[in-house]
Order: C-alpha cells, then structure tokens, then sequence
C-alpha cells in the first residue's frame, strides 16, 4: 500500500491494534518479523500444570487464538526457555511445574530470518508454529499456514522468473494489461538483444557456411542441446539453493559434479549427433565437427547452468533470476562460436 492508504487504514483501526500492525509493519514483509502473528500463549516455567491451563483458558476466553497449540515457558525475566504442546499441557498431572513438561530445545528463527528459512526449519523439525525471537523473548509466531501462504507466493514469484517474466503484484486477471505487457516486455527486450548476437556471431563465419552449407542444418540441433543442458542445470541448482541442498561454499563441488555430467552427456549425445550426421549423408569431418561441438556445447550449457545461480546468489540476487531463457541465450551465442571454430579449424584448414 502506500504511505497515504496505509495512515489513513490505521487511523480507522483500534489504538491496540494499530500498535501492533505498526510493529509489525517495522519488518520487511518476507522476513519473520513481517509474517509473525502476536498472538501466542507463554506462562512462567514455575508455576504449575494447573495454573498454566487456566491461564490458557483465559487467553482463549480473550479471543486470542491464533496461536494456542503450543504454549512457551519464560523465565522471570521474560526470556523462553522451553515449549510444549497443549496435548501435553493437558495430560500433565496439574501438580506437576511448567518446566518439568517443557522441551528446552526451542526451534527459533531472529525476526530478520527470510520466509525461506523461516519454511525451510519449520518442514525440517514438523512444526506447527515457530516462535520469532529477539535477545531470548518471543516477538511473535509464524504459523504453518503462513508459512504455506508465504512458499506459495515464493513458488509463483520464482515459477515467473524462471519464465522470464517479472513478478506480478496481482492474480492475473486482476493484473492490468498494461502492467503484465511491461513485466513481460522488459526481459523479452533484453533476451532479444541477446540473441541478436547470435546473428553477429554466424556473421562473422560467413566464408566457412558458404564452404559448407550443410552445418547450417544442425544449428538449431546444437544450440536447443546446449540450451537445454544448461536449463536443466540452472532448475537443479536453483532448487537445491532454495531448499538449503546445496549452500555457496558448496560451489567447487557442484561444478565439479557438473563437469562430469556435462561431460558424459555431451559425450553420449554427440555420439547420436555422429550418427544422425552420417545418416544424412554427410562426410565424416561434418559428423565429427557435430559430434565435438555437441560435446563442448552440452559441456558449456552445463557449467554455465550451475554456476550462475551460484553467482547470483553470491551477489544478493535471486538465483530464479538465472532462468531458462537466460541461460538459452547466453549457451546460444556460446554454440555457434563453439560450432562455427571447430568447424573453421577442421573443414577449411584440416
């Protein structure tokens, strides 16, 4: 909203809430302390199962619900030192103390925490809510359905990127036309430039397709496989990224591992490439300079794929950004530089 819409909504509002919504409002939306609810139940670690419960039992009278199946025990000084179901509340004996009952080991997230990590901790320790924490006290909860909401938006916004198109604000039929024309429009410019380096790259080996019309048929073979290739990397590391698979300091490893994809899938699709080009009647230069340039293309599209969410995310970037025609276009200039050399050295001068 902006800064006029939103003074004028939390005028119209309770003093209790505006206080609150202006607390929250204080964090970015996709971090913890932006989709954190404040409304969650704690009661002191000494006092008993019995008192505990009817302090629940007045929360929930208040109306405060968002939060109630699980209860976190403070110290004296405010700071949580443990968390425990309502189940288990419940089926304590009510003589027994609210720390006896607690797990001390409390999943937390600081209110700066991106809705990523926030998603990624509650999936991997199956929780209902986690609490936000700031210098020990609890700010808030993040449920699991805002949890959902929030990876939803996320999945959309990446779906779209990875599409070349710039998220959208709106659901798409509210989405002004003019509005999803410019999202669409600014990347299909840029790629478009982009590809018309392809044109200049096939130009400057215009003596070598007129010595040798037939490489000109395998041209959308050998871009569309290294495209490809390098989609597929750039899918496979974006995700890893995203679900905390694979880290920035695992770089080396996952270009290394990469390598010998690129390299036993450039090998055996070259070896098809030879085939088909002898197949066609070709000589077997023509279907050699295929099968390299094959090899070193799906090689290339491989590395590339991997290592630009790599960079993007090393840079503060969404690596979403390093989408499929992003890569396509950088691996297509790539292919008819690589295809148009290896044929120049092996056509006219081998």
């Amino acid at each position: 909203l902006e800064d006029e819409r939103a003074d004028e909504i939390l005028s119209e509002i309770s003093t209790e809430a505006r206080g609150e919504t202006e607390r929250l409002l204080a964090y970015p939306a996709d971090s913890a302390g932006g989709l954190m609810t404040t409304e969650f139940v704690s009661v002191p670690e000494d006092i008993t199962v019995e008192e505990a419960l009817t302090n629940v039992r007045n929360v929930a009278r208040a109306g405060r619900r968002e939060a109630m199946h699980t209860v976190y025990a403070t110290d004296a000084r405010g700071i949580v030192r443990g968390v425990f179901s309502l189940r288990e509340l419940l089926a304590a004996p009510h003589g027994a103390r609210v720390a006896d009952i607690s797990w001390a080991d409390v999943v937390s997230v600081p209110p700066t925490a991106d809705r990523e990590e926030v998603a990624r901790l509650t999936s991997k320790y199956d929780l209902v809510a986690i609490p936000v924490v700031d210098d020990g006290r609890v700010l808030g909860v993040v449920t699991v359905d805002d949890v959902i909401d929030a990876m939803v938006e996320v999945q959309t916004e990446d779906t779209q990127r990875q599409g070349a198109v710039a998220p959208l604000e709106q659901p798409y039929f509210q989405a002004g036309f003019w509005n999803i024309a410019r999202k669409r429009g600014g990347w299909l410019v840029l790629l478009f430039v982009a590809e018309m380096l392809t044109g200049t790259a096939m130009r400057h080996y215009e003596s070598t397709i007129a010595s040798a019309l037939s490489l000109m048929f395998f041209v959308p073979l050998i871009i569309s496989s290294g495209g490809n290739s390098g989609s597929q990397s750039s899918a496979l590391i974006t995700r890893a990224l995203a679900v905390g698979d694979v880290e920035l300091r695992d770089g080396w490893r996952v270009l290394s591992r990469e390598l010998g994809q690129g390299l036993a899938l450039g090998a055996f699709l070259g070896a098809i490439g030879f085939v088909r080009a002898v197949m066609w009647g070709n000589s077997s230069d023509l279907a050699a300079v295929v099968a390299i340039t094959l090899l070193a293309v799906v090689l290339t599209g491989t590395l590339v794929g991997a290592a630009l969410p790599l960079a993007f995310t090393r840079f503060g970037l969404d690596p979403a950004i390093a989408s499929s025609p992003f890569v396509a276009s950088f691996v297509d200039i790539a292919g008819i530089l690589i295809y148009f050399s290896v044929a120049t050295r092996m056509l006219t001068h081998g």
